[in-house]
């Protein structure tokens, strides 16, 4: 393909092979900026054993009969102030043995909890229909379930792969689409501060934000 490209840009007089390299320059900062944004500067974390039982209860209440494999306490709450709860993440299997991440605050309050499925088949049938449909021809790469427990919501990030495009979408249980990016910018990538350990959050633009958001119009 380089080749081919080498050739016609021989063949092409100057002014056209400006314009020609100009378009694949936007091309490239297109397709790499969402890959660049995911990625670079990795929020920092650490993994803790001095977990507060306010933390540590929670996870039991909502989590019996599990057990956590590592703890994880959010550094970016640690200079935030006093009146900022630190995070925690606790990072365990769930009762299907799935690879499950809770977020918790340190007053005991689990905001948020995500569960990797496995390929499509966690999928409800308003999903697969709407995924179907909106996305045909894609091919599904990776699942998660995502729970809000304090606003009783629950939505699916979906990974999508179609030739050379990547997409990631958010949707919600009745099958509205709720967020879509392409690459992977709706996640967040936690880091240890030694490297050696990280975890990603799905949805971590929190569209059921989004999706309160009629409710606070009507009542307005």
């Amino acid at each position: 393909m380089a080749l081919n490209l080498i050739v016609i840009l021989d063949k092409l007089n100057k002014n056209m092979k400006k314009l020609v390299l100009k378009i694949l320059v936007l091309w490239l900062v297109l397709n790499v900026q969402g890959v660049l944004v995911a990625q670079v500067n990795p929020i920092q974390t650490k993994i803790v054993s001095n977990v507060p039982e306010l933390v540590k209860n929670a996870q039991k209440k909502m989590f019996p009969n599990t057990v956590v494999e590592k703890w994880f306490e959010i550094e970016k709450n640690l200079n935030s102030g006093n009146n900022e709860p630190k995070l925690y993440v606790a990072k365990f299997k769930n009762a299907e043995g799935n690879e499950t991440y809770s977020k918790i605050t340190d007053k005991g309050e689990v905001t948020k909890y995500w569960i990797s499925l496995k390929g499509e088949k966690g999928l409800p049938l308003s999903v697969k229909t709407s995924i179907n449909k909106t996305y045909a021809g894609s091919q599904i790469t990776k699942v998660e379930r995502i729970h809000y427990p304090q606003k009783n919501k629950i939505v699916y990030q979906v990974e999508l792969q179609k030739n050379s495009t990547r997409t990631t979408s958010v949707i919600d249980e009745e099958g509205k689409v709720m967020r879509e990016d392409k690459f992977i910018s709706s996640r967040s990538v936690y880091q240890t501060n030694d490297g050696k350990d990280s975890f990603i959050e799905p949805d971590s633009k929190e569209s059921v934000n989004v999706m309160d958001e009629p409710e606070k119009n009507k009542n307005n």
